[in-house]
C-alpha cells in the first residue's frame, strides 16, 4: 500500500487538490466474513489468523491478543480492519500531508441503519450519504447523515469541509494525526490506532485468503 500511495500522491493525480481520506471503524467484519468463518475462541482466532498472516501470528497475537476485545471474533474484525483499511489509509493519508496536499481524515463509526448489525462494516457509510434513511435510522443516525453530507458538500465546492455550526474538521498533517470521528457525537481524536497502524508498517507480512 505505501508504495502505491507514494505513486498517487506524487503522480499526475497528486496535483495541489484536497483530500478526505478515511475508513470505517469495522471494515474487516464483512471482509473477513466473505473469506473466512466467524471465529469463537481464541483457537479458532489463532488457527484464522495463522491462515492468513503465517509465521507473523505470534506477533499480531501479541498486539492483537482477544483479552483486548469484547470476543475473538472482534479480534479478527480489528486486525482485518487495520491491516486492509485502517493503516493503509493513514500510510495514505501521511505521504499526501508530506507532499503538503491539504487532507482531512476521518473514522466512521455508525451502524448500516438497514442491517445494524454489521455495525460500521465496509460500505456502512454509503448509506448515510445516498440513500434515504429517515424511515429506518435513529435520531443519532439522522444527525450524524445531515452533518457528513455539509461537510462533504462544503468540501466539493470549496475544497474546505469546515462552516455553520458543525464541529471543525482539522487539518491531518505528519506531525498532528488528528481525525473527525464521525459518530454521535461527532468530535476530533488525535493518534487514531496509532500503535497499532505503526506495528502494521514494521511488520512485514505475507497474507493469505
Amino acid at each position: 500500500a505505501a508504495g502505491s500511495s507514494a505513486g498517487i500522491v506524487r503522480g499526475r493525480s497528486g496535483r495541489q487538490r484536497p483530500y478526505i481520506i478515511g475508513t470505517n471503524a469495522a471494515e474487516g467484519a464483512v471482509e473477513h466474513q466473505a473469506a473466512n468463518a466467524p471465529v469463537h475462541d481464541e483457537t479458532e482466532y489463532r488457527s484464522a489468523l495463522a491462515r492468513r498472516f503465517g509465521t507473523r501470528t505470534d506477533a499480531i497475537l501479541a498486539q492483537y491478543p482477544v483479552s483486548r476485545f469484547a470476543s475473538a471474533n472482534d479480534a479478527i474484525t480489528s486486525v482485518s480492519t487495520d491491516a486492509f483499511f485502517a493503516c493503509p489509509a493513514r500510510e495514505t493519508a501521511l505521504y499526501a500531508a508530506r507532499a503538503s496536499l491539504p487532507v482531512r481524515a476521518y473514522d466512521f463509526d455508525m451502524a448500516n441503519p438497514y442491517a445494524p448489525s454489521t455495525g460500521a462494516s465496509h460500505g456502512a457509510e454509503l448509506f448515510y450519504f445516498f440513500v434515504p434513511i429517515e424511515g429506518s435510522a435513529t435520531a443519532e443516525q439522522l444527525e450524524v447523515a445531515d452533518a457528513m453530507r455539509r461537510y462533504w458538500v462544503r468540501f466539493a465546492a470549496r475544497g474546505d469541509p469546515n462552516g455553520g455550526d458543525d464541529p471543525e474538521w482539522p487539518m491531518f498533517t505528519p506531525n498532528h494525526d488528528v481525525r473527525l470521528d464521525l459518530k454521535s457525537p461527532i468530535a476530533a481524536v488525535t493518534n487514531f490506532r496509532a500503535d497499532d497502524c505503526d506495528f502494521w508498517r514494521d511488520l512485514e507480512v505475507g497474507i493469505r485468503f
